[in-house]
């Protein structure tokens, strides 16, 4: 990816550990510590990643050193267009910053074309990365790690597709208040799409 990163001083402020699960294949990469050469803030592991089939889902954990408390973030250029700044590519962001284990997950789009990718997560000190930190320059106390990601084509969809169950993040919400809704029990196959319907009167009938 032609977007670089450019940090100043980890000072015990790293991403010692990083995986997946998941994935057809996954990255295990635990206990490296600070970077080692002349980019100590920097690593692009090459020979290390990971890979999913369109609409299925990776599970991510990483964790900081012991020293001092970290945020995450995580970016993957599904497009190929040299940064991370486009729709869905930023997979995935901690609550806060912390040295204990942290864990979240993601969805390769349907949308992402298949192929080889990029991978970016980020750590910053006491706080979590900036949506747009995936280019920064000059950032003090924190470190970055490049991985390869492969999304694989899914299989088209056959027969009739499953449209599966709409769940929502709050079971009765009131008015004015937000909420998600996100589907489980569907087919996940390619050339499939999905149209969400709303009804202002309260009653779709």
């Amino acid at each position: 990816t032609g977007c670089s990163f450019g940090g100043t001083n980890t000072s015990g402020d790293l991403i010692n550990s990083l995986s997946t699960t998941g994935g057809v294949t996954n990255i295990t990469n635990n206990n490296t510590g600070c970077g080692t050469g002349s980019l100590q803030y920097y690593t692009y592991y090459s020979a290390l990643g990971a890979s999913q089939i369109q609409g299925q889902n990776v599970n991510l954990s990483m964790q900081s050193g012991a020293s001092w408390s970290q945020g995450f973030r995580v970016w993957i250029d599904w497009n190929n267009d040299f940064d991370f700044g486009d729709p869905l590519e930023d997979v995935f962001v901690s609550a806060a910053s912390s040295t204990a284990v942290q864990t979240g997950s993601f969805t390769v789009p349907f949308s992402a074309t298949p192929g080889l990718k990029r991978m970016r997560v980020m750590c910053r000190f006491a706080t979590v990365p900036n949506l747009t930190d995936f280019c920064a320059t000059g950032m003090a106390y924190g470190e970055c790690e490049d991985y390869n990601f492969t999304v694989i084509a899914a299989t088209p969809c056959t027969g009739q597709p499953v449209a599966g169950t709409t769940v929502s993040s709050i079971a009765s919400p009131c008015l004015g208040q937000s909420f998600v809704l996100s589907l489980t029990g569907t087919t996940a196959a390619g050339s499939l799409t999905y149209q969400w319907i709303q009804s202002t009167t309260g009653n779709p009938g």
